[in-house]
């Protein structure tokens, strides 16, 4: 409807037979559109095709101001030339103003018509969204619409925004954003000012937004295994989501327990979009038996530097059974040398590294390096010792997942079949059964000397 009254707003409407002669070609209005209390400069161009002597050229109009009214004893304008009226307009409220212009010459006297439009409705903000939510970094776009051409536009949100000020030349600029971080519900207001020609106008809108409140920052942790041994290796499984509408810095990840050893304590990330999902995993070992609470700590900041933190706890339990186990140990003594056998297993969840197997008797040592033994594998080792050993220790070093380093012991003692232990009491028999067999022979010698003689 406004585009019609635009169109309109200059159409002249001819009341009398129009005449070449004589006419009111153009006017010109600055500001086209008015709104109350507006003040347009006009000017009017009076064209004739012969000699003229104009006498005089009067406005008459309602609801609007024209200055001057009427102009006198304009004289004679020639023949092919154009006269040039300026006026002033002010408006006083809105609507449409029809504005009589009556131009009298000796002969005649001609009238015409042209229209002054003042509007009612001021320019105005849109937002694009009106949804906002609380305790998070909102982005607003919005756009300054109007059916007149105003020009130097200020806009100055009257809350905390960044930026917190906007100037736009022409309507055709005026789009852009800022960004506002709620932590209550309220409406938005505007001071938008402008010109409109050279009319300043200010103006205060308020804008009514619904909000919905933040689900910040979910965070998931679960373990590999809960029940694991003293010095076995688990996983922690920490994920982090962000179900905000804006991105998150900073993110730092920081575990806390007691009795527990990691690989290590915290991990950061420099950002994590809105929506986006991220999985860390720390390992972790008990270093005694029974519960340990682990504490996971998540801190993070927003895009205007505000920081958040949420927690969680697990719970793990630790037993005393051992990681690295030795079974069906056997020690086995010759005359020549003892013998040890067995099985080195490893019961845990994780891997064992750098295996080492020392065994320790008297003066003598050995060792053997394992190198890695993972879960649920075993290792078969056998190693010789003097015959005079009488006991041992088997000492098992390795180190876990996390780089700690443990070792575990276990005592032998070589067993012997008579009172007299050792290599020591197997020699004493043998000399035993050699004597005995000597004495043996030299009887049966000594009856067949005797047995000769007496023949």
């Amino acid at each position: 409807m406004i585009f019609r009254m635009a169109l309109a707003l200059f159409s002249l409407i001819l009341v009398v037979t129009p005449s070449i002669a004589l006419e009111v070609s153009k006017v010109e209005i600055n500001p086209e559109i008015l709104f109350p209390g507006d003040v347009a400069d006009g000017r009017l161009y009076l064209t004739v095709a012969k000699d003229e002597e104009v006498q005089s050229i009067s406005f008459i109009a309602k609801g609007i101001e024209i200055t001057p009214k009427m102009v006198t004893e304009i004289g004679k304008i020639s023949a092919g030339s154009t006269y040039e009226l300026p006026f002033t307009v002010k408006a006083k409220e809105a609507g449409i103003f029809p504005i009589e212009v009556k131009v009298t010459t000796k002969n005649d006297t001609k009238k015409q018509i042209f229209k002054i439009i003042v509007e009612k409705t001021q320019p105005i903000l849109i937002l694009k969204s009106t949804k906002l939510t609380l305790n998070e970094v909102n982005e607003i776009e919005f756009s300054v619409v109007s059916s007149v051409g105003v020009e130097k536009i200020k806009i100055e949100p009257l809350f905390d925004s960044d930026p917190a000020l906007f100037y736009f030349n022409t309507l055709d600029e005026a789009d852009a954003k800022f960004r506002i971080y709620p932590e209550e519900e309220m409406e938005l207001t505007f001071k938008i000012s402008y010109y409109n020609g050279r009319n300043y106008h200010e103006v205060v809108q308020t804008i009514p937004v619904d909000y919905t409140p933040s689900r910040g920052v979910f965070v998931s942790a679960n373990f590999s295994y809960s029940v694991v041994s003293v010095n076995d290796v688990l996983t922690l499984f920490v994920d982090i989501t962000n179900l905000r509408n804006d991105r998150i810095y900073g993110i730092s990840v920081e575990l806390f327990a007691d009795g527990v050893s990691f690989s290590e304590t915290m991990k950061e990330l420099p950002l994590l979009e809105s929506k986006q999902s991220v999985g860390l995993n720390f390992l972790l070992s008990p270093e005694k038996a029974g519960k340990h609470t682990i504490k996971i700590r998540v801190e993070y900041r927003d895009e205007v530097d505000n920081i958040y933190s949420v927690s969680r706890e697990m719970e793990l339990t630790a037993t005393d059974t051992g990681v690295l186990g030795i079974s069906n140990l056997d020690v086995e003594k010759t005359l020549t040398e003892v013998k040890v056998t067995g099985d080195l297993s490893n019961g845990g969840r994780g891997d064992a590294r750098n295996v080492i197997i020392v065994i320790s008797a008297d003066n003598t040592t050995r060792d053997f390096f394992v190198g890695e033994l993972e879960s649920g594998d075993f290792y078969t080792f056998d190693f010789t010792l003097p015959p005079e050993v009488q006991n041992g220790t088997i000492e098992v070093i390795w180190t876990n997942e996390i780089g700690k380093t443990i070792e575990t012991f276990k005592d032998f003692e070589v067993q012997t079949k008579s009172p007299v232990k050792g290599a020591f009491g197997e020699r004493v028999n043998l000399m035993f059964y050699i004597l005995t067999g000597a004495v043996v022979v030299a009887i049966f010698i000594i009856i067949a000397w005797m047995k000769a003689r007496k023949s």
